[in-house]
């Protein structure tokens, strides 16, 4: 698994151990001292996934392989473009040629769909409308008719990690009620989002693995609105509602899961978006989350590769 020191990767990792698969790990590392818990043992390899010698050496031995490094959301892929190009389809194309004929696993996103008025299926016309969607999009096409790949355009991550992040959504929001009474909204009340609690995704990423499944998949519990989110977490906290928004974010989807769930041969029970939101609320009084913290570098990607 690339990635595996990041925020969804400790919860992936934990999800296919306890599948009983042994997971290789090989990440840069960038993130890890940011982490708030331990990191599930697995076998470690430090390094750049866009070394050659790092790729191959990792990838040796293993019966598949899962991919989640790179930039990882749309305002980071922003702020160096050529490196979001080199990390995020170069490398990933580079990886993937490594990997040959084993299942290949890659997490694409929904925001590939950019903006479209009705729930997207996986048949949709793709409108990135950032360099990080283009480039997930770029890749999707690049893996087209590859066997035993796996594509997985996931909604937007929440919940509890042994890394987390406070930029994202509702992580953002319930972190904002936590340590400062206040849930924030900055973008337009109406925007919609397709979200993804981290251990659903990671729920479904194993059990698909462990099927041998091939395809393009959304990945997503629910489509809510910023402004649905905003009241959730408003209700579940006990938070008032400040509006700071600004201007207009022009992406704005929902994604249709009808494949996904037909397919799913577990029992899978989404894990709603309140009690998604009580876990986060619960994690963050367990590590004493501050104002400050929300505000520094530490739980926030971009400010982390600013610095």
């Amino acid at each position: 698994m690339t990635g595996n020191l990041g925020y969804i990767g400790p919860v992936l990792c934990r999800a296919l151990l306890k599948d009983d698969h042994e997971v290789v790990g090989l990440d840069s590392g960038l993130y890890a001292k940011y982490a708030t818990g331990p990191f599930p043992k697995v076998d470690q390899i430090i390094g750049d996934i866009r070394s050659a010698t790092d790729v191959r050496t990792a990838v040796r031995g293993c019966d598949a392989v899962i991919h989640l490094a790179g930039m990882s959301n749309d305002p980071l892929g922003e702020l160096d473009p050529q490196i979001t190009k080199d990390v995020n389809f170069r490398a990933t194309m580079r990886l993937a040629d490594v990997v040959g004929g084993r299942p290949f696993i890659f997490y694409s996103s929904a925001s590939v769909y950019g903006a479209n008025q009705e729930p997207c299926s996986e048949d949709s016309a793709l409108n990135p409308l950032s360099l990080y969607a283009e480039m997930k999009a770029a890749v999707e096409e690049g893996l087209s008719g590859r066997p035993r790949t796996l594509v997985l355009r996931n909604g937007t991550v929440h919940g509890p990690s042994d890394n987390l992040r406070c930029d994202l959504l509702v992580n953002a929001m319930v972190a904002s009620a936590v340590t400062s009474k206040e849930v924030v909204l900055t973008a337009d009340p109406r925007t919609m989002r397709p979200v993804v609690d981290v251990r659903d995704l990671a729920t479904v990423t194993s059990g698909l693995l462990g099927m041998g499944t091939s395809g393009t998949f959304n990945v997503a519990s629910e489509n809510v609105s910023v402004g649905e989110v905003a009241e959730i977490v408003a209700q579940e906290t006990g938070a008032r509602m400040v509006n700071r928004y600004v201007r207009a974010d022009p992406r704005n989807y929902s994604v249709n899961t009808t494949r996904l769930r037909a397919l799913a041969p577990w029992p899978w029970y989404p894990i709603s978006i309140g009690e998604s939101i009580d876990d986060l609320v619960d994690l963050y009084h367990d590590i004493g989350l501050t104002e400050n913290d929300v505000k520094s570098l530490r739980f926030h990607r971009l400010r982390q590769h600013r610095s």
